[in-house]
């Protein structure tokens, strides 16, 4: 019988240096973000997106071992309702732009039936139109 192999002792793989890998991609979180928000079309900044733009998605399985990066990806990433409330207000800017004051006054009328979203989105509608003057 052969004795058991031990495959780390004779390996030629090397270790990850996990810190500076942290380092790295942490500090480019907050780049990938502002960019996400600056894209003409809207989408949200969710922890899969902002690792494909970063490069870094190979190690969102490994998220325990990189602390920074994962806070930095708590802090930054987009909950749906953040999203909803940044589409609405988007759209709200447009519109106003255009001159065009007849957008709509409620969440209902943009079809947001989720009652603690559309209190949410209200409340930030709300406060965009008293910002802007149109009560």
């Amino acid at each position: 019988m052969l004795p058991k192999r031990d495959y780390y002792e004779d390996s030629t793989r090397s270790r990850k240096n996990w810190p500076q890998i942290d380092e790295k991609h942490a500090s480019l979180v907050n780049v990938v973000v502002e960019e996400i928000k600056a894209m003409r079309q809207l989408v949200r900044a969710s922890r899969q997106l902002i690792a494909e733009m970063a490069g870094f998605n190979k190690y969102l399985e490994k998220l325990h071992k990189l602390p920074r990066l994962s806070k930095q990806l708590e802090r930054y990433e987009e909950n749906i309702e953040t999203f909803q409330v940044r589409k609405m207000l988007k759209e709200a800017r447009r519109i106003l732009d255009k001159g065009n004051y007849t957008f709509p006054r409620s969440v209902r009328e943009c079809h947001i039936y989720n009652v603690k979203k559309a209190l949410h989105i209200q409340e930030a509608l709300d406060n965009f139109l008293s910002e802007n003057g149109l009560d």
